[in-house]
C-alpha cells in the first residue's frame, strides 16, 4: 500500500508473520530485511554484506580496538568472529546480541527515510543481498521493540533538527 508508514509495514509483517524481504528503498538507496515468521533475521546491503558484527562488539563494549586480530584483506568478518569465539574472547551470545544492535541501528536509519518506499517479496534471504553467513549466530529481533525504539529516535531527531542552524556545519564551543 503507498501510503503506509514503515512502522505500519513492519507492525504488519510482524502480526501476519511473514516470511520474506522487505526492500526499503529512498533513491538510489536501499536496504533489505528478512523476515521469518514476523521476526527480523538479516538486514542486507547488497552485494552479500550486512551489518559489522565487529562494530557491535565494539559499541556494547564487549570488545576493545587493541584486541582485534590484524587485517590480512583474506578473512572475512565472520571468520574474525569465529576466530574470536574461538580465542574465547566473545562468546556465541555476545556476537547474537552485537548482530542485533547493529540490525536495530540500521533499521532505526530507515525511520529517517522521508519518503521511502517498500516493496516484499516472500520467500528465503537471497545470497546477494544478504550476509546469510550471519545466520549462525541466530539473529531474531521482535519487530514491536525495533518500532518503538526507533519512532522514539525519529521524534528526537526532529527536536534536534529544530535546533540545528544548518545540516552542512559543525558548531563547535569557542573557548
Amino acid at each position: 500500500k503507498p501510503s503506509m508508514s514503515l512502522a505500519s509495514v513492519l507492525q504488519d509483517l510482524a502480526m501476519s508473520e511473514q516470511t520474506g524481504t522487505l526492500r526499503v528503498t529512498q533513491g538510489d538507496r536501499h536496504v533489505n530485511l528478512w523476515f521469518e515468521k514476523g521476526l527480523l533475521r538479516l538486514v542486507g546491503f547488497g552485494r552479500g554484506d550486512g551489518p559489522s558484527i565487529i562494530n557491535g562488539l565494539l559499541a556494547l563494549e564487549k570488545l576493545a580496538f587493541a584486541s582485534l586480530p590484524p587485517s590480512d584483506g583474506r578473512r572475512t568478518e565472520n571468520n574474525v568472529v569465529r576466530q574470536l569465539m574461538k580465542k574465547e574472547k566473545v562468546s556465541r551470545l555476545d556476537a547474537q546480541l552485537a548482530l542485533q544492535h547493529q540490525m536495530t541501528e540500521q533499521v532505526c536509519d530507515l525511520f529517517l527515510w522521508s519518503d521511502a518506499q517498500f516493496e516484499f517479496t516472500e520467500g528465503d534471504p537471497e545470497d546477494d543481498h544478504f550476509d546469510v553467513d550471519q545466520l549462525e549466530f541466530d539473529p531474531k529481533l521482535p519487530v514491536e521493540g525495533m518500532v518503538m525504539e526507533a519512532l522514539r529516535r525519529q521524534d528526537e531527531w526532529s527536536e534536534t533538527r529544530k535546533a540545528i542552524l544548518s545540516m552542512n556545519e559543525i558548531l563547535t564551543l569557542d573557548p
